[in-house]
């Protein structure tokens, strides 16, 4: 009887799995308009806040040490600012030219070089997919050693988290990765908890002393951690399929989506800057959980909450990496199945070989992700502008900009030792 059940049982999971694959193959065959489920205005909020928020948060308490406490508050509230801007100009935008689909659609409609945003914004948040893969393998490997546990294979950490995120990249609709909403928002403030109450308590015992705090100050790394911040709130190239799945999307409720998200990013900044600062001083890292001790367990355990928290920002990272492929690969055709399954894989399977076998890439796209984020978040929104019309949201996004280009031209001249 267990035999004729589990010979029966075998067969049925494989009709099952075959009528799947016939499913997945057809629909790719099929040019069938995909039905987008709506959400409300919290899942898209915290979908377009997670596209921003990453693994750099960890790094805000350096950017406002190299402007002090008061001056770097300031910094962080134009950036917000900026931010909110670029994004009501581009829902702007939009709405001008209906029929227009995606960041670069939406821009192609005002400058004809859809091509050229596309380039941008696969390069841009490839980068950003690799600093994920490689911070998420430093953190497993760190949390390896604290629990004592046989040492780990580096590439195996960094294959197995992109493997993981595969399956969560497959569906269409962009907010479906908000279903994890309670996952990243636990891990975000658990971050947030944890610098928060080294700033008021001084912490347990074992963390590092902390320099002076000063309330203004401007260093020679004034401007990195400008754009430092400036990168903290990229997540433009998402908005539109973020806002296409929406209910009731009228222009007021969009400018809320990214107003809130906006505020959310501006909120979680803000906590960790300050308090990272505040308990750290000038002697903060540029990883502010590295003044912690590694093998303490609550250090441990923000590790492990970060892991799970940019594992979705990868997700929320590949979207518009995938499309910008497709877009540059067959202008103006829809994808079917079999090639949004292709490019999620060849995206995956990229970001582990890049962030395994080429350091050098690794360091080329971080260096070069200076000038297209500037691009994503400031220029290509300002394209969209008349200056006739609106000269001083014109003039604030391209002098952004010009600070964001100014960054990568130091950090060139450094590297070829002409400046100091």
């Amino acid at each position: 009887w267990l035999r004729c059940g589990g010979g029966w049982l075998g067969v049925g999971l494989v009709v099952r799995g075959l009528s799947f694959r016939h499913m997945v193959l057809s629909a790719s065959a099929v040019d069938v308009p995909a039905i987008v489920p709506k959400d409300g205005i919290f899942s898209c909020t915290v979908t377009l806040a997670f596209s921003g928020i990453g693994a750099g948060i960890l790094s805000l308490p350096w950017a406002l040490s190299t402007w002090g406490l008061l001056g770097g508050a300031v910094v962080l509230a134009v950036t917000a600012s900026l931010s909110c801007l670029s994004c009501c100009v581009l829902l702007a935008a939009r709405r001008q030219c209906q029929g227009a689909e995606g960041y670069a659609g939406v821009i192609a409609a005002y400058w004809p070089h859809a091509w050229a945003v596309n380039l941008v914004v696969l390069l841009d948040c490839f980068g950003a997919l690799v600093v994920y893969v490689d911070y998420c393998a430093e953190a497993v490997l760190a949390t390896a050693v604290a629990f004592g546990w046989p040492p780990l294979s580096p590439a195996l950490v960094k294959a197995g988290f992109c493997a993981a995120a595969v399956p969560l990249s497959m569906p269409r609709s962009i907010t479906r990765a908000a279903s994890f909403s309670p996952l990243c928002l636990t891990a975000l403030a658990y971050i947030c908890a944890l610098v928060v109450l080294q700033a008021f308590t001084g912490g347990p015992e074992g963390s590092a002393e902390g320099g002076s705090v000063e309330l203004f100050t401007v260093s020679r790394s004034s401007l990195e951690g400008t754009c430092a911040f400036f990168f903290s709130f990229v997540s433009q190239m998402n908005i539109f399929d973020v806002m296409d799945t929406l209910s009731d999307p009228t222009p007021k409720r969009k400018q809320r989506v990214a107003m809130f998200a906006t505020l959310l990013m501006f909120g979680a900044y803000a906590l960790v800057s300050s308090c990272g600062y505040v308990a750290f001083g000038s002697e903060v890292h540029a990883d502010v959980l590295e003044n912690f001790p590694p093998k303490r367990f609550d250090v441990v355990f923000a590790n492990i909450a970060m892991v799970g928290m940019l594992l979705i920002c990868f997700v929320l990272a590949l979207y518009p990496v995938r499309k910008s492929i497709l877009a540059l690969w067959s202008p103006g055709e829809e994808s079917g199945a079999q090639a949004w399954l292709a490019s999620t894989l060849l995206v995956a399977a990229a970001a582990a070989t890049v962030a395994i076998a080429f350091p050098s890439i690794v360091s080329a796209l971080n260096l070069f992700g200076g000038f297209f984020a500037p691009c994503i978040i400031f220029v290509f929104p300002a394209l969209t502008l008349r200056i006739s019309e609106a000269p001083g949201r014109a003039a604030a996004l391209y002098g952004a900009a010009l600070v964001g280009f100014a960054s990568v031209a130091r950090t060139v001249l450094q590297a070829s030792g002409i400046a100091s």
